[in-house]
């Protein structure tokens, strides 16, 4: 019992130790002696420093928001730097781009008009061209067909006609050679590989050869006719009717033709050339190093 009194003595001089200090404590803030020290006066104390806490609180939003708004007042100027800066960049740069693009756009313009001009004659020409090729087809369908019917006595696919292709951007167009039937004229003309059978397609496309040589010599000054093997599956009967229109084109042209049916060609040569006007040239054998023997 005399322990836990002693205990609790000890406390109550701790309090009042404790006491003492805070009552130093508030005369030396509040400035005043001890003897002054009422509760009044602290309650006074501390409603003003409650005022003071508020108003510093209210003070300190203020800043903070007085804060924010330089904050973005310093973003707008930096984005309004920003762009004024990438504006002038952009000025620059469209600036050097004028002056470095204006010789190529000069020389792009006198390309364009150098085209305009060049598609101008393309036109014209095109129109002049399809205007010799309507006059000029006519005849030369009739020379060919009739160079056709001599080849080949033939009865169906009697007629040759030449057809204008599509041009494909060319300035000149693809010309078609097509057969067709004298006694059905509004059929239309057909591809010869469809229609007409080895021989007759052979003598077709020697056709040509006869047809146009008789103008090599006003295009070239020469009138020469140069056949390789012309008498691919031709029989007897056909490969008179070549020598006989060989001999109408011997006439007015050299004939030179090459053939590796030497026996079929030779007995009939004297029915249609003059022994004096006709030379045969062999090639019995070939060597490596010394080339093809000739006799004539």
């Amino acid at each position: 019992m005399d322990d836990k009194l002693e205990g609790l003595k000890q406390t109550l001089r701790q309090y009042q130790n404790d006491y003492g200090e805070i009552e130093s404590s508030l005369c030396e803030t509040l400035n005043i002696e001890r003897e002054e020290l009422t509760s009044e006066k602290i309650v006074s104390f501390l409603k003003n420093l409650e005022n003071q806490i508020a108003e510093l609180e209210r003070s300190l939003g203020s800043e903070q928001e007085y804060h924010r708004n330089w904050e973005r007042k310093i973003e707008q100027a930096r984005e309004e730097i920003r762009f004024h800066h990438y504006r002038n960049k952009k000025q620059r740069f469209e600036t050097a781009l004028e002056t470095g693009l204006k010789p190529v756009e000069e020389r792009f313009a006198e390309v364009t008009e150098f085209r305009e001009s060049l598609e101008e004659i393309r036109y014209v020409l095109g129109s002049q061209l399809k205007g010799v090729l309507k006059s000029a087809i006519p005849p030369i369908n009739e020379m060919m067909t009739e160079v056709y019917n001599h080849l080949t006595n033939q009865v169906s696919f009697n007629q040759v006609q030449i057809e204008v292709g599509e041009q494909n951007g060319n300035l000149s167009p693809k010309l078609l050679v097509r057969v067709a039937l004298s006694d059905e004229p509004n059929r239309s003309p057909l591809d010869p590989e469809q229609v007409l059978n080895g021989q007759a397609l052979n003598a077709l496309r020697l056709v040509p050869y006869f047809v146009f040589s008789s103008f090599q010599r006003d295009a070239w000054g020469l009138d020469l006719l140069l056949l390789d093997d012309p008498t691919q599956s031709f029989d007897v009967q056909r490969i008179e009717l070549l020598l006989k229109e060989l001999s109408t084109a011997a006439n007015h042209a050299q004939l030179i033709i090459g053939t590796h049916e030497e026996d079929r060609f030779t007995p009939l040569l004297s029915n249609f050339f003059k022994t004096d006007e006709t030379s045969i040239i062999r090639v019995p054998r070939f060597d490596r190093k010394g080339g093809p023997h000739i006799e004539t």
